[in-house]
C-alpha cells in the first residue's frame, strides 16, 4: 500500500526545500531530512484550527543503492513504515515535512531493522512521541502468563500416518 495522496511529496521543489532549509539526522541504514514550516502563519489565530496539521512525507532511494528492483523494494518498505507510523506522528505547532533517505547499508537489512532505525531517527527528530516505558516485558504480560498457566484439554483427533502407504 502506498502513502495517502495528501501526505505524499511529489514535486522536486518540495524535496529541495527540505534539503536546503531543513535539518537532518542520520543513522547506519537511513537518514531523515526534516523541515518545520509555519502552518498558515498569515491568518489570525482564531481561524487556525489546533488539529490543522498536515504532514508531508517523501522517500529517496539513490541510484547508487542498486538496480531498479532493489530500489523499488526498498521504497515500498520505507513507504509502508511511514504509512504505519502516520497515526502516531505528531506536531502541534508546525507543519512538518520530512524525507526518508536510504543509505547503501539498508539494502541488506530486513524490514524489522529498517522499521526500528526509522522510529529511532523519528523520535530523535521529534516526529514520533518518545517510547513508553513498560514495567513488565511483553513476554510476561498478565494475559500471556495466565493463558500459559491454565491447562487446556484437547480432544484427540484423527491421526495421520507418518509414512505414505506402500504402493504394490
Amino acid at each position: 500500500m502506498s502513502l495517502p495522496r495528501p501526505v505524499r511529496m511529489t514535486r522536486r521543489r518540495e524535496f529541495e526545500a527540505v534539503r536546503l532549509r531543513g535539518s537532518s539526522v542520520g543513522g547506519k541504514l537511513l537518514a531523515i531530512g526534516f523541515l518545520e514550516q509555519p502552518e498558515l502563519g498569515h491568518q489570525p489565530e482564531a481561524v487556525v484550527q489546533p488539529k490543522a496539521v498536515k504532514l508531508m512525507a517523501g522517500v529517496i532511494v539513490p541510484k547508487a543503492i542498486g538496480c531498479a528492483p532493489v530500489r523499488n523494494r526498498l521504497k515500498r518498505c520505507l513507504r509502508e513504515i511511514i504509512r504505519e507510523a502516520l497515526p502516531t506522528l505528531e506536531r502541534e505547532t508546525a507543519r512538518p515535512a520530512f524525507v526518508t533517505i536510504a543509505r547503501r547499508a539498508s539494502v541488506g537489512a530486513d524490514f524489522a531493522s529498517l522499521r526500528a532505525e526509522w522510529h529511532r531517527l523519528a523520535r530523535k527528530v521529534g516526529l514520533c512521541p518518545p517510547r513508553a516505558v513498560r514495567s513488565t516485558p511483553p513476554s510476561m504480560a498478565p494475559s500471556v502468563t495466565a493463558a500459559m498457566a491454565t491447562p487446556t484439554a484437547t480432544a484427540p483427533g484423527p491421526t495421520l500416518p507418518l509414512q505414505p502407504p506402500a504402493v504394490p
